[in-house]
């Protein structure tokens, strides 16, 4: 809860400076996030649920594979407000508020189970899954140090957002392996492999995080790269709430600047009029 306020907080107070300043950058970039979530269990998975039966299974056999963390790809669409004061070390600060989309990401709790017959090695393989979509809003206050040619910059940004279309899997695969010991004659034979859907809840995050970036610039025109790491948490719709150990992002970014003026420096500086 005190993470969300803080983000509040830091959305709320980044909009009056948005207000009083003009856009200077619009940008579209793509790439992928990754939430790591250290207690990641079946009492985790349970927290989502909406039917039991999806754990209506016999784990006693099985063995357990830990798994923390839950990827998705991202696309993100930013708009930069900076005001025209830039210090004579080439320096400006600037805002940025965008709205984030996360695909498909997936969190899994696995279960093995090995056999050693007479044809070979039985293997079964049984997976939960959580497969959710996030969309988000996130605020950004950034520093940015303008060249002729390139830029990098750095600052600190909270992000809020809510999944949807969140659904439970419950994968179950067996299979047969022959004559592994020898490459050329090894084998799989798939005996079963049935995946069944569930209806889940879905829930609110809340990070806090530091972007590093850089971008080559070629008139109103830019390309970039982009490293966003940070922490969180989130908020099952019902359930409990979770630490988020680490909230990265990394993204291509490209640029649409509508405004070039030459600084004190000489520099081309994308700043407002």
């Amino acid at each position: 809860m005190r993470l969300f306020l803080a983000c509040c907080a830091v959305a709320l107070s980044t909009s009056a400076f948005a207000q009083s300043r003009a856009l200077t950058e619009v940008s579209l970039g793509l790439g992928t996030h990754t939430d790591r979530i250290e207690n990641i269990s079946l009492d985790w998975m349970r927290t989502y649920s909406l039917d039991d039966e999806i754990f209506n299974v016999d784990l006693d056999k099985y063995e357990y594979s830990p798994y923390s963390e839950l990827w998705a790809a991202t696309l993100n669409v930013d708009f930069t407000f900076g005001g025209d004061q830039i210090n004579s070390r080439g320096v400006s600060r600037e805002l940025r508020v965008g709205t984030r989309m996360l695909f498909d990401r997936e969190a899994m709790v696995s279960y093995d189970f090995e056999e050693a017959v007479d044809q070979g090695t039985y293997r079964e393989h049984l997976v939960f899954c959580l497969v959710d979509n996030e969309i988000a809003g996130d605020a950004t206050v950034i520093w940015r140090k303008q060249g002729k040619r390139f830029s990098i910059y750095s600052g600190v940004g909270a992000v809020l957002g809510t999944t949807f279309n969140s659904e439970l899997l419950r994968i179950r695969n067996a299979a047969m392996y022959t004559n592994e010991d020898i490459p050329e004659l090894a084998d799989v034979e798939e005996i079963e492999s049935i995946t069944e859907s569930f209806a889940s809840k879905n829930s609110g995050f809340a990070r806090v995080q530091v972007p590093v970036g850089v971008q080559v610039h070629a008139g109103p025109l830019a390309i970039g790269l982009e490293l966003r790491l940070g922490a969180g948490a989130h908020t099952v719709y019902g359930g409990k709430s979770y630490f988020i150990s680490s909230a990265n992002s990394f993204a291509v970014r490209m640029s649409y600047f509508p405004f070039l003026r030459k600084d004190r420096l000489g520099n081309d500086r994308i700043i407002s009029h």
